[in-house]
C-alpha cells in the first residue's frame, strides 16, 4: 500500500501553530512569532549540535584522519541515493516536481552564475578555470551536506531537494568540469583558440559524471518506479529506509568533520575583497533574485516560493573544494568561501523561516 507523506508546509504550519490557538490582535501576532522563534531554536539546537560533534571530533582526532572520506563515501554511494529511492517509492510525483520551482531556480542560479563570472573577470582577474570553481562556488548550493539535513527535519520530506539535487548535477557541474578542462587543455598545448574542445570535453566527460554519481540512477530508478506504480519488495523498502534515515545526521556530521580541516584565510587585498563580494552574491543576492523571480513572475505557491528560496539561500558545495583540489586551483579561497557561506547561510535560513509568510 502506497503511503503519501504529508504536504511539507502543511506540516511546518502544524509544526509551528499545533500546540496553541492564538486570538486575534497584535499581541497574539507577537505571540505567533515568539513561539515561531522558539520552535525554530529547538530544530536548530540538532542541526548545530550534531555539525558542532563533528568539528569537535575531528579538532580531537577521536574518529581518526580517514572519518572525513570514509563519512562522505557513504553518504554521498549509499544514505544518500537509498533516501532518495524510499522517497519516491512512498509519494506521487506530482508531489516530488513542480516545473514552475526548477524554472525559477534555474533561472536564477544561471544569471547569478554569469554575472558572477562576468564580475570576477572583470575586477580580479584570472584563468578560465578559477572562473570555473567561483561559477560553482556562486551558482550551486550544498544539497547533500545541508539541504536534504534540513528539509528532513523541518518539513520531514527532500522532496524538493531532489528535483536541484538531479539538475545541478547534470547541468551544472559540466558546464564546470568544461571550463576547468578547457583551461589546462589550452595551458599544455599552448594553442590560443580551440572551438571544439569544449564540447568534446563535455561528451567525454557527461558519462562519467553519470555513472560515478548514484544520486541520478538512484533518482531515475525511482522515477520510473513511481511513474509505472512499480514496487520493491517490502524488505528491500525497509533496508532504503534504514539505511536512508542515517543521511540527514550523518551529512551534518560530516559538515563538521570536513570544517575543522578546511584551511581558511582572511588576507588583505584582492583576495578578501573577492571573498567578500562572492559572499554577497552567494548568500544575499541569489536567494533575493529566486524570491523575486518566484513571487513576481512564475507566483509560485508559498510552499514552493519558500522552499526556492530556502534552497537559493543554502552555501556554497563541498565540490568546489574537492574540484581545486583535483585542478591545483586556490584551495584556500575556496575553504574559505565554503566555511564563511556555511555560516552565513544559517543566519539567512533562520531569518527567512521567521520572515516569511
Amino acid at each position: 500500500m502506497r503511503q503519501e507523506f504529508p504536504h511539507p508546509i502543511e506540516f511546518f504550519i502544524k509544526v509551528q501553530y499545533s500546540a496553541f490557538s492564538p486570538s486575534d490582535g497584535d499581541m497574539d501576532l507577537l505571540f505567533l512569532k515568539k513561539k515561531k522563534l522558539i520552535h525554530l531554536l529547538k530544530y536548530n539546537l540538532p542541526i548545530f549540535g550534531t555539525i558542532i560533534f563533528g568539528y569537535l571530533c575531528a579538532i580531537s582526532g577521536l574518529l581518526g584522519k580517514k572519518a572525513t572520506s570514509v563519512l562522505s563515501d557513504f553518504v554521498f554511494f549509499l544514505a544518500i541515493p537509498s533516501m532518495l529511492l524510499f522517497q519516491f517509492l512512498n509519494a506521487p510525483l506530482s508531489k516530488l516536481f513542480n516545473f514552475s520551482f526548477m524554472a525559477v531556480f534555474a533561472i536564477s542560479t544561471a544569471v547569478i552564475g554569469i554575472l558572477t563570472v562576468l564580475i570576477v573577470k572583470k575586477f580580479f582577474p584570472q584563468r578560465r578555470a578559477e572562473l570555473g570553481i567561483a561559477f560553482m562556488t556562486v551558482a550551486q548550493v550544498n544539497v547533500t551536506y545541508l539541504a536534504i539535513p534540513i528539509f528532513s527535519l523541518f518539513f520531514k520530506t527532500v522532496a524538493p531537494v531532489i528535483m536541484v539535487l538531479i539538475f545541478q548535477t547534470i547541468a551544472f557541474t559540466p558546464i564546470v568540469l568544461a571550463m576547468v578542462e578547457y583551461d589546462f587543455y589550452m595551458s599544455r598545448s599552448g594553442k590560443k583558440k580551440h572551438p571544439s574542445v569544449a564540447k568534446k570535453l563535455f561528451l567525454k566527460e557527461f558519462p562519467k559524471i553519470i555513472l560515478k554519481t548514484p544520486i541520478i540512477p538512484a533518482s531515475f530508478i525511482g522515477i520510473t518506479f513511481a511513474y509505472y506504480d512499480l514496487k520493491f519488495p517490502d524488505t528491500v523498502v525497509t533496508l532504503f529506509s534504514w539505511i536512508g534515515d542515517t543521511a540527514p545526521p550523518l551529512s551534518l556530521f560530516t559538515l563538521g568533520l570536513s570544517l575543522a580541516q578546511d584551511k581558511i584565510s582572511f588576507q588583505k587585498g584582492s583576495f578578501r575583497r573577492e571573498v567578500l563580494t562572492l559572499i554577497v552574491l552567494k548568500n544575499f543576492i541569489l536567494p533575493a533574485t529566486a524570491f523575486c523571480l518566484g513571487k513576481y513572475v512564475f507566483d509560485l505557491p508559498p510552499f514552493w516560493l519558500l522552499t526556492t528560496t530556502l534552497i537559493a539561500a543554502m552555501p556554497a558545495p563541498r565540490n568546489a573544494s574537492l574540484f581545486a583540489h583535483r585542478y591545483g586551483l586556490d584551495v584556500k579561497k575556496a575553504n574559505t568561501l565554503i566555511v564563511l557561506t556555511t555560516l552565513m547561510s544559517f543566519v539567512v535560513i533562520n531569518v527567512l523561516m521567521v520572515l516569511f509568510k
